[in-house]
C-alpha cells in the first residue's frame, strides 16, 4: 500500500479528476469518502519515518 492517502469527495467529478491526477503523480492511495464511510474507517497514519504508527478510528 502506498505510504499516503488522498481522501476526496466529488459531486460533479471535478474534484475526483484532480484527486486522481494527484494520486497518479504521487503514487498515493485514492479514497472516495462516501465509500470509505461504509466501512470500518480505520486508517494507519505515520507522522514521520522514526515515529510510532498511530491508529485513527471514527
Amino acid at each position: 500500500m502506498p505510504p499516503n492517502m488522498i481522501f476526496y469527495f466529488s459531486d460533479t467529478g471535478n474534484t475526483r479528476w484532480a484527486a486522481k491526477e494527484l494520486a497518479e503523480r504521487t503514487g498515493e492511495r485514492l479514497l472516495f469518502i462516501p465509500d470509505e464511510m461504509k466501512g470500518a474507517c480505520v486508517y494507519e497514519l505515520q507522522a514521520s519515518v522514526n515515529s510510532m504508527t498511530k491508529r485513527v478510528k471514527r
